[in-house]
């Protein structure tokens, strides 16, 4: 598992605490990131699916090729198979917000969340030592990593 310092902090602070902690990224070298509760990252670390190493899913995220991994990824959305196309809804959801922090059932604050700083480089590597995603329909950890650095090359 990957050597990360965990800070405990009220739910209701846990956003202002993590946008504070990045604007200190520059100066400590670790960047932050929300976890959830301890039960829910405890859970993830159990789980995870990718076990690859940090060298090697930073490796594969140099593979990445953007814009066309969007391109590809989208154009296999665009045409959904005959099941699907009922089911297709007539308006797009309503955005997603920061919710780590969040009670899953009612959307409250959590009595205290995690927020744990992870020591890298770069922002990209983050997910070379907490590898998300691999399940379902989520991006794979390098390909998380390819498009953190495709989304600070482009925005800063």
């Amino acid at each position: 598992m990957p050597s990360i310092e965990l800070i405990t902090v009220a739910g209701v602070d846990a956003v202002a605490h993590w946008k504070q902690l990045r604007e200190q990224y520059d100066s400590t070298g670790k960047y932050p990131v929300l976890l959830g509760s301890r039960r829910d990252y405890d859970a993830w670390c159990k789980r995870r699916v990718d076990s690859s190493s940090n060298a090697e899913i930073l490796a594969e995220a140099r593979t990445v090729a953007f814009p066309d991994w969007f391109l590809e990824r989208r154009n296999a959305e665009l045409d959904p198979s005959p099941a699907d196309r009922d089911m297709w809804p007539s308006e797009p959801p309503e955005p997603i917000d920061i919710a780590a922090h969040l009670e899953p059932e009612s959307g409250l604050p959590r009595a205290e969340a995690l927020v744990g700083l992870v020591p890298c480089a770069s922002p990209p590597e983050l997910f070379g030592q907490l590898p998300w995603g691999g399940w379902s329909d989520c991006p794979w950890p390098a390909e998380h990593a390819a498009v953190m650095r495709y989304w600070l090359d482009k925005y800063g």
